[in-house]
């Protein structure tokens, strides 16, 4: 050991001496790297001769210090520091070594000086880090190395004649060995590098365990055999096998080195998740060839003494009877993610110790019977995402070890004939999920171990409640729920109907979920019927068995469309007496989790405390108007009468008989008269919210003599019926009129302080003292001194008349001159038009904005938008600069950030009222944000263009009146492209303006972003959440467009740290990444770890400010289903559709600029445009592809092109000069060329 001490000394003191030169020399030295610690968890992992060894385990984040030398991609890590951070002491200990690299560098290790710690047992990772040879034998000097792992790495290779024989000494005594290319990048492991690395003159019979994934291998280049003669486990995925290797090489089974065994927690993540019984002093026997190209094994057999065998996405379409016959000992078979369409009889007989079947996403139509008649041990079975419709009644009959079983995303209609291990006290999981199954089996009650039985998405409903729970069998359910020591004489109907506590004192208390979600139930009626005799027997076997559902099965009902109707009093009354007998206690979680979907009224209220007097269920009633539903109330039998928004202009003529409850929500209403309606004295409610109504008369209000409930808000009076004051009203409603403040309604006030218990929202209650525009004044809060009459002016008598009788040409002049006035805007558009001129209503010529036009409109009408406005727009001389809302928007803001930002460096709104954005929150925050606009700087800022909308559809009073002033177009009408351009800002000079839409994202950070926010801080641009379904979309589309595009991502099956919990690995993804890109399918958010990773990521956009969480909604997304505060949150920030048009294009603009490879973007909007246009950016950035459109163009005498158009470049205008065979984009960064351009060119 003397000699080697010396040679370690004497290698290190040549090393610093040659470094100290180096130094001297100038720039040519290596700098040292910039190391950053980070703690891991520390789980035990290894014990030695059966005691349990410490595990320290430290994370090294290796990167470049600044510095002079030229080197830049290589840096030194001191060896001596190395083990300094770890502060080992003399005893036996497992230690992770975690190098990992912010970027690609070649690290050198220093020479180590100390002495060799073989009682250190290490687990060495190296990620994106280049170890040198010299590296790694230097670490074998200094620890015992037992486990390596290299990841996005090139191996290191045996090349210098000097250290072959070290280099290979220390990799013989690796145990385990894992390769991993995870990242499509350059300068990663190969094939090659394989063999290079295992270039040694002996083999490695101390390798037991190697993993290689990402690597292409061809098995004839490298003979795995003979150098890891006794390899047992072996995963080579990714690889591009096209045959199956023979595996494993011998029957024999080594022990741990070093008298080494795993302990518990290593065996979880190494064996039991596997469903695999490996003793702690042995490797797992374990074969992995997933995702290969190994899609024919005709007469192939796999044999030996292998434990667990993967073998999924290969593009199997079908399998050998025989392939698994000689797997005596296999426990573990996955052939999920082929293409299999049947799986033949004997496939699996004879292997008596197979516990894990996995054969998710393939084509099985049918599991066929006797399929597993050998396979008594099965404890996991997935089935999901084939095509399965008929399943043998025997298959899982005699499965007493079956513990969980997936059949969800299959076909199958029925499960009534499917028999079931009954008395299996292992059975806990099953799922059904998004099958069109219709009924609910009767087995979920019956089972005795089921924990949770999922059906979620399916098409399960009851035509009839009580026939299915009378169906169920009381015996079979209490026998499954009881203690197993209870005598079963002690559960019969007879002796429990007496005494129910008897059997609930004895029932095992656990949970036990049967999961609804989404499914077609819309009722939970029940009845109590038969003959006299029958009645209480029937009813109590009913309440008996309803009493255990509730109790002791939790049924999930959320997303489901529950009618709170008169069907729910009997299941309401029966909750109400098992709570008075206290066999419930009210804390059950049916109280609070069954909400109502249906009437509206009752939308999210919880069933069970709906009061029975407030239910009603439609019933078919004489004179009931014929395109309304009449109801009929429970207890009272009151008759409603539902006529909301069915475009009524009078109450109707006749209604049913007897007490009614008008409801008349959303209509057109305008008066209230007593003439021809006999029913007023029976009408005891009267709702009439949002109509147009300006006049209720006192008749018709004294004769409605039952009254109580009167709702008049959100119309146009300006005053209330004195005979109000002589009404018994329990609630009146009405807000938002534009009531007068003058002396015939000072009695309002005093009537509203009086009753200020019937009137609500008394403080919100408003009136106008003389402008019926202006806002008006709180009500009870105006002075009686101020409500007073001014004398009318009699405007027929003092103007009319004297103008008639001056002279007929006054006459005729106030008539040209009032036509004028009503087609004032076609007048203007056109003097514009054929004159030029652009009268009263021109811009300040000092305006400052950047954008032309921001166009806010629904979604639903984006294509007319588009076509109709944007195009039009942007393809003029002046090549106006838009901000198109479904175009340009930056997803993660809220709509109200971008508009707000965008306001405030825009010339002009243009609002596209549609049908569909009328009622749009949107709607009325853009407003607010136009009215700010147009009272500080002009009257002409907002442009509202009505598209197949009237003005009385108009709820926002403001806009209302802001129309009627004349500022708006009918896209219906003649001239609505000319009138479009006359309400855009004209510019008489050119030169200068800004012609291209800026980065709305400068915009919006410097009015709600925080100050000092810098992006250089994060590791990654942006980190991807996204469910197990949306991985090939991610791994094969989004991810290339993301990364080619410079972006680095962090990928939760790519970068996370083996080992780590899965909390730690998504605090530090989102903690280290400027973006969170979250992908919003189907089922990603059932994941307990999306909700958690939706969360924090949205708490860090509000803390730090900026659009950090960016959702993207998949193709499957159903927004109905999903948490309401994931709605929240798509309704008021703008997300990202993977269909949607402009996808790509405002996902980048979302994301920070980086410098890109070129791209070969088509423009998506002109199927015309026939030309590829190059451009160069002159500031050295990296070039996207132009595509533009030539608007005009002619050729002069020398055949020259002399044009003017308009493009796209990202998001600026290109501009064609004439002469020129270039064109330059309007800020100057971009030039076009033209190449090989004749005349007959269609350019």
């Amino acid at each position: 050991m003397y000699w080697y001490s010396f040679l370690n000394t004497f290698l290190a003191a040549l090393f610093y001496i040659f470094m100290a030169h180096g130094n001297e020399m100038g720039n040519g030295c290596i700098p040292e790297c910039k190391v950053t610690k980070t703690n891991i968890t520390d789980n035990h992992l290894l014990s030695q001769n059966d005691k349990p060894l410490k595990t320290v385990s430290i994370s090294l984040f290796l990167g470049l210090k600044e510095n002079n030398c030229s080197i830049k991609n290589q840096c030194l890590l001191n060896s001596t520091r190395i083990l300094e951070h770890y502060n080992f002491s003399d005893d036996s200990i497992v230690s992770v070594f975690n190098f990992q690299c912010y970027t690609p560098l070649i690290i050198q290790i220093t020479p180590y000086t100390g002495r060799h710690r073989p009682n250190i047992i290490s687990y060495i990772q190296v990620i994106k880090c280049q170890m040198t040879e010299e590296s790694f034998y230097i670490l074998g000097s200094m620890v015992l190395p037992f486990h390596v792992l290299l990841m996005d790495t090139n191996l290191p290779t045996i090349e210098s004649k000097g250290t072959n024989k070290s280099m290979c000494n220390l990799m013989k005594q690796v145990t385990t060995l894992w390769i991993f290319n995870k990242a499509s990048q350059d300068n990663v492991t190969d094939l090659e590098d394989i063999i290079n690395m295992f270039q040694c003159n002996h083999d490695f019979p101390n390798m037991k365990d190697l993993t290689i994934q990402n690597v292409k291998i061809n098995t004839s280049l490298f003979d795995f055999s003979a150098k890891f003669p006794n390899l047992v486990s072996l995963e080579l995925s990714l690889t591009g096998l096209q045959n199956p290797i023979q595996f494993p090489w011998s029957d024999s089974s080594p022990l741990l080195s070093y008298n080494l065994s795993s302990s518990e927690y290593l065996l979880n993540h190494y064996a039991k998740s596997l469903h695999i019984t490996v003793e702690k002093h042995h490797f797992r026997r374990y074969l992995n060839l997933n995702m290969n190209n190994i899609s024919i094994l005709q007469n192939y057999e796999f044999e030996g003494r292998l434990q667990a065998l993967k073998f999924s996405g290969n593009g199997l379409t079908e399998l050998p009877e025989n392939l698994f016959q000689k797997l005596k000992q296999i426990e573990h078979i996955d052939i999920s993610l082929n293409s299999i369409k049947r799986l033949p009889s004997s496939l699996f007989r004879e292997l008596p110790l197979l516990k894990h079947l996995d054969c998710h996403s393939n084509n099985l139509t049918e599991i066929q019977m006797d399929l597993f008649i050998d396979n008594k041990e099965l404890i996991y079975m997935d089935f999901s995402r084939n095509r399965i419709e008929r399943i043998h009644k025997d298959v899982f009959r005699f499965m007493e070890n079956l513990q969980e079983l997936h059949l969800q995303n299959n076909n199958i209609v029925s499960l009534e004939n499917v028999e079931w291990p009954f008395y299996s006290t292992k059975l806990e999981f099953l799922y059904f999920d998004e099958n069109p199954l219709i009924h609910l089996p009767d087995v979920v009650f019956y089972l005795r171990a089921i924990k949770l039985a999922s059906f979620k998405y399916t098409q399960i409903h009851f035509t009839n409640f009580t026939k299915y729970v009378n169906n169920l069998e009381y015996s079979s359910i209490a026998e499954q729920l009881v203690k197993g020591s209870v005598p079963k004489n002690d559960l019969s109907y007879n002796v429990i109907v007496k005494n129910p506590n008897l059997l609930l004192d004895n029932i095992l208390d656990r949970n036990r979920k049967i999961d609804l979600t989404g499914s077609k139930i819309d009722n939970l009626n029940i009845e109590f019927f038969g003959e006299q005799r029958e009645l209480k027997e029937r009813s109590g076997r009913m309440k008996l068995k309803l009493l255990l559902i509730l109790k002791y099965f939790e049924i999930i009902l959320e997303g489901t469309h529950l009618r709170c109707d008169c069907g729910i009093t009997h299941l309401s009354r029966l909750v109400a007496i098992l709570e008075k007998d206290g066999l419930l206690d009210g804390k059950e979680y049916f109280f609070n989790d069954w909400k109502c979907s249906t009437p509206q009224e009752f939308k999210g209220k919880n069933m069970l405390k709906i009061q029975e007097s407030d239910t009603y269920c439609e019933r078919t009633i004489t004179n009931c108007p014929s395109n309304c539903t009449c109801y009929s109330r429970s207890i009272t039998h009151i008759t409603i009468v539902d006529c909301r928004n069915r475009l009524y202009r009078d109450l109707p003529k006749i209604l049913p008989e007897g007490i009614l409850d008008l409801w008349f929500q959303h209509n057109n209403i305008s008066t209230i008269n007593e003439e021809n309606l006999q029913y007023l004295p029976n009408i005891r409610q009267l709702l009439l919210s949002e109509n147009q109504l300006t006049r209720i008369s006192d008749g018709a209000i004294s004769k409605m003599t039952l009254l109580s409930t009167l709702y008049v808000d959100s119309n146009y009076l300006v005053s209330l019926p004195r005979a109000l004051r002589n009404m018994r009203l329990m609630s009146m409603n009405f807000i938002n009129n534009p009531l007068k403040c003058d002396c015939h309604t000072k009695w309002i006030k005093h009537w509203v302080l009086k009753n200020s218990d019937v009137v609500e929202r008394v403080s919100d209650i408003t009136c106008n003292v003389d402008d019926e525009a202006e806002k008006g004044n709180f009500l009870i809060r105006i002075p009686d001194e101020d409500f007073v009459c001014l004398e009318d002016f009699d405007s027929v008598k003092h103007v009319v008349i004297p103008s008639v009788t001056s002279s007929l040409i006054l006459v005729l002049l106030i008539i040209l001159l009032c036509l004028m006035y009503v087609y004032r805007l076609e007048v203007k558009v056109l003097l514009y038009i054929y004159f030029g001129i652009h009268p009263f209503d021109k811009d300040d010529k000092d305006g400052k904005e950047i954008i032309d036009v921001l166009v806010l409109h629904a979604p639903d009408t984006t294509e007319w938008v588009m076509e109709n406005v944007v195009k039009y727009l942007e393809f003029q001389k002046d090549y106006y600069v838009v901000c198109e809302m479904m175009r340009d928007f930056v997803a993660g803001f809220t709509y109200m950030e971008n508009i707000a930002s965008i306001v405030k460096h825009s010339k002009r709104m243009l609002i596209i009222l549609s049908p569909e954005f009328i009622e749009d929150d949107l709607l009325k925050v853009a407003w607010n944000e136009a009215q700010e606009k147009i009272k500080e700087l002009r009257t002409n800022y907002a442009i509202v263009v009505c598209h197949d909308v009237v003005l009385k559809q108009v709820m926002i009073k403001d806009m209302q009146r802001y129309i009627k002033r004349g500022r708006y177009i009918d896209a219906n009408q003649a001239l609505f492209h000319e009138k479009l351009l006359y309400s855009m800002p004209q510019y008489e000079d050119q030169h200068g303006r800004v012609k291209s839409l800026p980065d709305i994202k400068d915009f919006i950070q410097a009015t709600y972003g925080e100050e000092g926010f810098n992006n250089d801080m994060y590791k990654r641009h942006a980190f991807v959440s996204y469910s197990d379904s949306e991985m090939p979309y991610i791994m094969n589309e989004l991810r290339p467009t993301l990364e080619n595009n410079g972006y680095f991502l962090c990928l939760p099956d790519r970068d996370f740290v083996p080992g780590a919990s899965k909390e730690e690995n998504i605090l530090k993804a989102i903690d280290s990444s400027l973006h969170t890109l979250f992908i919003l399918s189907g089922n990603h958010l059932e994941d307990e770890w999306s909700v958690f990773t939706f969360r924090i990521a949205s708490e860090k956009s509000l803390r730090v400010r900026s659009n950090h969480l960016i959702v993207i909604i998949g193709e499957d997304a159903d927004l109905e289903t999903m948490d309401e505060e994931v709605r929240f949150y798509i309704k008021t920030h703008v997300t990202l559709r993977v269909n949607e048009k402009w996808f790509i294009k405002k996902l980048l603009n979302s994301l920070p600029e980086v410098d890109a490879p070129i791209l070969d973007v088509n423009d998506q909007e002109d199927d015309d445009i026939k030309h590829n246009v190059r451009h160069k950016h002159q500031k050295e950035r990296e070039p996207r592809r132009v595509v533009a459109e030539i608007n005009h163009c002619a050729y002069d005498d020398n055949g020259i092109v002399n044009g003017m158009g308009n493009g796209y470049a990202g998001n600026r205008t290109v501009k064609f000069i004439k002469n020129d065979n270039h064109a330059y984009v309007n800020d100057e960064d971009y030039q076009i060329e033209f190449t090989d351009i004749s005349l007959d060119d269609d350019v």
